[in-house]
């Protein structure tokens, strides 16, 4: 019986036989895959054929698997004519396995192992019967024969009617001729063949069987849709024999199908396989390159979805870990872990420990694990090699000058570049050492280059070029291109170094490497290195120009005749000078942009040379600068900032700086990676940060990926960071209010008109278009003011607004309407400040709300006696405790209520009114809990409430015990221990009162609005 597997994850055709001996593997194998072998004791071999050999060479603890069967053995060497690998009767011994030669069924003594042979899972359809496609597919003898019960015979028929493009024909019995004891071994024609086929035919009956030339059909052909164009398999079948494609021959092949990319590859007399129809979870091979696609499909073993669970071999080149003089081992104690973690390290640990890459160790040293967790969710253990970093000699490997890759490369027009993956894993438990370098040592990167190096010796400088993992191939045509790529493919194979499909590119005429855009016209700098520059918008005010001009003055010394073109600029910085956006203004401010990014300000990266990291986050964004001095001063090689998403705006100062930090490794590995640098931060924590003891989940996850870089961290002060915070605090990516009204274009208009008449506005108007006044406008107020579309603004944000009328009507619209729900004065005041501005508002909204004859007639005296009750615990987060009450017997409505419930978040403040009935029972109340409370925010961890029946019933109790949620029962008759509501029902009330009809029963009409207005006070 013979399979289709792999061993080393290349792939094989394995043999059952259970006349051999051993097991074996080809010689030709051994060499097309460049397979491992190790000198064994001689043994002579007697072959099926009767001639004899030897052997002496052995592929020993081979990976083996054939479906979901893997497994390690020794493998002997022999010259096999038709099959990669033997596994005789040491093997069936072995496992005992069960065949089922008649369903070509092989299963193991587990029963959920059972692996088929023959099972296709394609769709399927047949020719309609009665028309010429179906008597075309129906397969009729081409000789006369008489066919004795249990015999079998290969016979010659002829197809009609070529397999049409995108499928492949099965040959089936007929169901006539099965009836009669006539059985069809299976077998498969691939797309566009017709022609003469031949099949094998069993009389499984008691009586010959006679067959006539041109009789009734002996077999038919079913259509199989191939699903994708690429290399398609599905598992092997028995044997069959046909003609055309592959040539005639009276001995039965194996049936085979291919796609059509790779049908010049097949050979006459080649044995195939046909496998199950698969589609690969990395990358499809339809986005690859035409190009590169046969030569993917020869080294699909360099490109494995997963990593051989295995050893790797033993390496031409060592990782050492030289300790600095009069070093003590570092013992760090163990963390604590959560059952969680534990049990995901103790399986990592039976996985590394099963594959050797570990061992038990009474080593003096001890590094404590870290669990991080991924984008998955899934936990991955990190080693804290922080203490034996510190004390290691660092190595130094150098990187390619770019200046010689300019050389190398001159006329280079075709490339590829590729990463290569480490085989090792990290973890550290209990007290076990690697057999295999792990991740996080701090000369990791550099003895993985020289591996690499080693590796790819014989190309270097020749059509390739190395930095760590990343490898670029070079080519002046397609055709030396094909050749270099299957060179290098070659030696990572003979090397078993593996390489990851989604992070290569293939026949590239511009690819990036190192930070440079490398094409047929040379080298160039990569446009995302200054693009935060280049997009930076023009300053709105004084604030946004003066950090501007603090980055353009780091790098002045760069940028010829700077003060000649800043002038426009710096003249806006003058004392009694407006801020006014002028022509000239737009156009310095270009220029030294334009300048900024490129060189000689933006210098080529000196690799012999170290580098620098500034770095700064504010509120809102995070910001770095890549620096080298060579020899003028620090000079810029690349800048980076982005906005914060809303988590990490809450993130505390010293996360904020940390993830400038992260933010700015993350951007520039390839000139940091594997050599040492320095990190400038103006937070001073910062520089503990590797012997910090206590760290958080997310600074553990970053701490894992730092551990793969050499750099310190040193404190600056604030006032030097120049361009890092400038960077950090672009207008751009200053966050602004979640919400912003926008005026009315009719109030708009309304504004415009009054200001042209407005004796306290118009000074300032003239003097920011340029027109004198008297007396001047001093310029610490001029400042805040600007202009746009015709308006007044101050401070960018808030529209000014001229004496009249337009004031009282804002004063309406922020206090009097239902949405405004009749706030006192600081809500009030903040609600129109937000948006407004004049001299003395504060006076003209505290006079307002005071006079308003609404507010006084309906608003009670908030005043109280103090009292002797503790307040309840103060929530951590929103919604996490909720107070809830009744305001009950109001007037009933034309909807029957006459009651409303108030829930307020004890937290945010926020509230939520649902109206209801004083007569409202358990269950009704409890709906009323899940409409607007749970649907919206999920349940609280504890609600407080006085000890009213409805909180207290037996109803409560049982659901809140079953939620898990606390009932917190406020002290008997004292309503104010839950404070926080009825402070909120006396607001309601009040509000209520000011916006119901004079029948009062359509109050719970307006519960939207002044919930809205209580929410946006």
């Amino acid at each position: 019986m013979v399979l289709q597997g792999t061993m080393n994850h290349a792939p094989v055709r394995i043999l059952i036989d259970s006349g051999a001996m051993g097991n074996f593997v080809s010689q030709q194998a051994v060499d097309r895959f460049s397979f491992a072998l190790h000198d064994v004791p001689h043994i002579p071999i007697t072959f099926a054929n009767g001639t004899t050999g030897s052997c002496n060479k052995a592929a020993l603890a081979a990976y083996l698997r054939f479906q979901d069967h893997e497994e390690h053995l020794d493998l002997r060497v022999v010259s096999l004519p038709h099959h990669d690998i033997i596994l005789g009767k040491p093997w069936l011994e072995k496992w005992n396995p069960h065949i089922d030669w008649r369903n070509h069924h092989i299963s193991f003594q587990n029963p959920d192992t059972t692996f088929l042979v023959h099972k296709l899972q394609s769709h399927v359809t047949l020719p309609e019967r009665k028309t010429p496609l179906a008597a075309g597919y129906d397969l009729t003898p081409s000789e006369e024969f008489t066919l004795a019960p249990g015999e079998q015979q290969l016979v010659n028929t002829h197809l009609a009617i070529a397999i049409p493009p995108g499928h492949y024909g099965q040959l089936q019995a007929r169901s006539s001729m099965a009836k009669q004891g006539i059985v069809v071994e299976g077998g498969v024609i691939d797309a566009d063949y017709r022609g003469p086929i031949k099949i094998m035919l069993h009389n499984q009956g008691q009586q010959p069987f006679q067959f006539q030339h041109g009789d009734n059909p002996v077999a038919q052909i079913i259509l199989i849709k191939i699903i994708t164009p690429a290399v398609t398999e599905v598992p092997s079948l028995p044997p069959t024999n046909r003609t055309g494609g592959f040539g005639s021959t009276n001995e039965p092949l194996i049936a085979c199908i291919t796609a059509q990319e790779l049908e010049h590859t097949l050979q006459p007399e080649d044995e195939m396989y046909l496998c199950e129809i698969t589609e690969s979870g990395i990358v499809s091979t339809n986005a690859l390159d035409p190009r590169v696609r046969p030569l993917l499909a020869k080294y699909q073993d360099v490109f494995p979805e997963e990593l051989p669970a295995e050893l790797p071999p033993q390496r031409n080149i060592d990782h050492r870990i030289r300790l600095t003089p009069d070093s003590s081992p570092p013992w760090r104690p163990i963390y604590r872990m959560s059952p969680v973690e534990l049990e995901a390290m103790r399986k990592e640990l039976d996985k590394l420990l099963a594959n050797g890459s570990i061992e038990p160790s009474v080593s003096p040293y001890g590094a404590p694990v870290l669990f991080i967790k991924k984008k998955d969710g899934e936990l991955q253990m990190c080693i804290d090699y922080r203490a034996l970093n510190n004390i290691t000699i660092k190595n130094r490997f150098p990187i390619p000058l770019i200046d010689d890759l300019t050389d190398l490369l001159h006329g280079a027009k075709i490339f590829t570049k590729e990463d290569v993956e480490k085989t090792a894993f990290r973890t550290r438990y209990g007290h076990f050492q690697y057999r295999v370098m792990p991740f996080g040592l701090t000369n990791a990167p550099a003895t993985f280059q020289a591996l690499v190096q080693d590796v790819l010796r014989p190309l270097l400088d020749r059509c390739v070029v190395v930095y760590i993992d990343d490898i670029l191939i070079y080519s002046q045509n397609e055709q030396d291109h094909t050749q270099h790529l299957q060179q290098v493919l070659d030696l990572l194979r003979q090397h078993r170094l593996y390489g990851k499909i989604s992070k290569c590119e293939f026949f590239k005429e511009a690819v990036e490497y190192l930070g440079h855009i490398i094409s047929t016209n040379g080298i160039a700098t990569d446009p995302k290195k200054v693009e935060v520059v280049k997009n930076w918008s023009p300053p709105k005010n004084l604030k946004e120009l003066q950090s501007f001009l603090g980055l353009c003055n780091y790098y002045r010394r760069f940028i010829m005749d700077y003060s000649r073109i800043a002038t426009p600029l710096t003249d806006l910085t003058h004392k009694d000078v407006p801020y006014y956006w002028s022509p000239e203004a737009e156009t310095a401010f270009r220029e030294i942009k334009n300048r900024m990014t490129t060189t000689p300000v933006l210098c080529i990266p000196d690799p012999n040379l170290p580098f620098t990291v500034t770095t700064d986050a504010s509120d809102f964004a995070v910001g770095a600068v890549l620096q080298q001095d060579q020899g003028q001063g620090p000079q810029p090689v690349a800048y980076t900032s982005r906005k914060m998403n809303p988590a990490e705006r809450n993130y505390p100062a010293h996360d904020k700086e940390l993830l400038a930090i992260m933010h700015a490794l993350a951007k520039w590995r390839v000139y940091l990676h594997g050599r040492p640098f320095t990190i400038y931060s103006d937070h001073a924590t910062l520089t503990h940060l590797k012997n910090q003891p206590n760290l958080n989940a997310k600074q553990v996850r970053w701490l894992g990926k730092m551990q793969d870089f050499d750099f310190k961290i040193v404190h600056i002060p604030g006032k030097q960071n120049i361009v890092a915070d400038a960077l950090s605090r672009q207008p751009d990516l200053k966050v602004l209010a979640m919400t912003r009204a926008t005026l009315h274009h009719h109030l708009a208009k309304q504004i415009r008109q009054s200001l042209e008449q407005d004796e306290e506005f118009q000074p300032i108007i003239k003097t920011l278009q340029g027109q004198p006044v008297k007396p001047p406008i001093p310029a610490t107020l001029l400042k805040h003011y600007s202009l746009q579309h015709g308006l007044l603004l101050y401070d960018q944000t808030r529209t000014c607004i001229p004496k009249g009328p337009l004031r009282m009507q804002i004063l309406h619209d922020h206090h009097d309407i239902p949405t405004a729900g009749h706030q006192g004065i600081e809500r009030t005041y903040a609600a129109v400040h937000d948006l407004f501005y004049w001299p003395r508002m504060n006076n003209e909204v505290r006079q307002y709300v005071k006079t308003c004859d609404s507010c006084q007639r309906i608003k009670a005296s908030q005043q109280s006696p103090a009292g002797l009750l503790q307040p309840l615990p103060i929530p951590t987060k929103a919604w996490e405790q909720v107070s809830m009450d009744f305001i009950t017997q109001l007037p009933k409505t034309k909807a029957g209520h006459d009651a409303i419930v108030v829930f307020v978040d004890t937290f945010s403040k926020m509230v939520h009114f649902a109206p209801t009935k004083t007569t409202a029972t358990a269950p009704e109340t409890a709906k009323l809990f899940f409409d607007c409370i749970f649907r919206l925010h999920g349940l609280p961890q504890s609600i407080v409430s006085d000890r009213d029946a409805k909180f207290t019933s037996k109803f409560w109790q049982t659901l809140f015990k079953t939620l898990g949620t606390k009932l917190a029962m406020s002290t008997a008759f004292h309503p104010q221990t839950d404070g926080q509501t009825e402070r909120a029902n006396r607001t309601l009330e009040d509000m209520l009162r000011a916006v119901v009809s004079y029948r009062q029963d359509d109050w719970d009409d307006h519960l939207a609005a002044a919930e809205f207005a209580c929410n946006n006070a």
